[in-house]
């Protein structure tokens, strides 16, 4: 391979990873740990997430009571000028199965228990994150 198909293969590559980073970039990039106790709440899902009763999917989501609040830099976040002085006392706890196969379950039973959970924090992103924090797991810990 050539010298030139060397650079354009690593300029393209740059710029796929920067495009990569700003699609996340309300993601922390620090694990935290944090203490709390785990609820469980229902909340009506797609598609109309509750105006159709009928027909709108209803879900059990897992959140995080913490012991304190929190505020955005304490969390890792990136901070947003009108919200860098809120704390935030709930965070929606999420797994990802491929990284954490036993995440779910772990988070199930322990509703009504203290915890410490490691993982990443993030604002909300998606229209299935409930509260404006939410929190990829990578570790929980029973008190």
């Amino acid at each position: 391979m050539t010298t030139a198909k060397v650079l354009i293969a690593l300029g393209l590559a740059a710029l796929f990873v920067r495009a990569q980073v700003s699609e996340t970039s309300t993601a922390s990039s620090r694990v935290i740990i944090v203490k709390g106790t785990i609820k469980s709440k229902k909340v009506w899902g797609p598609p109309n997430f509750g105006e159709t009763p009928k027909q709108d999917a209803r879900y059990v989501i897992y959140v995080l009571k913490l012991k304190e609040g929190k505020t955005a830099t304490e969390l890792s976040l990136n901070e947003e000028s009108e919200n860098s002085h809120r704390r935030y006392t709930e965070l929606q706890l999420r797994c990802d199965i491929g990284l954490f196969p036993k995440c779910e379950r772990l988070i199930s039973h322990s509703v009504g228990r203290e915890v410490t959970i490691g993982g990443r924090a993030e604002y909300r992103v998606a229209p299935t994150d409930y509260l404006p924090v939410t929190m990829d797991v990578f570790l929980i810990q029973k008190e």
